[in-house]
């Protein structure tokens, strides 16, 4: 996660909104795929999504 490279540098709680943004775009365009276009290649896309933010 991107607090752990950050620590030193930055205000934690600047870092960790950003995270937290991150992650609630990634759920959004997950949902937001699953619901119009409802098949399963914009549902794996919505997770690799997803997977990548958590692994920033």
């Amino acid at each position: 996660m991107l607090s752990k490279h950050f620590n030193n540098k930055y205000n934690l709680n600047s870092i960790y909104a950003i995270e937290m943004f991150s992650y609630f775009i990634a759920i959004i365009n997950f949902i937001a795929k699953a619901i119009f276009n409802n098949n399963k290649k914009a549902n794996k896309t919505g997770i690799k999504q997803f997977l990548y933010f958590k692994q920033l």
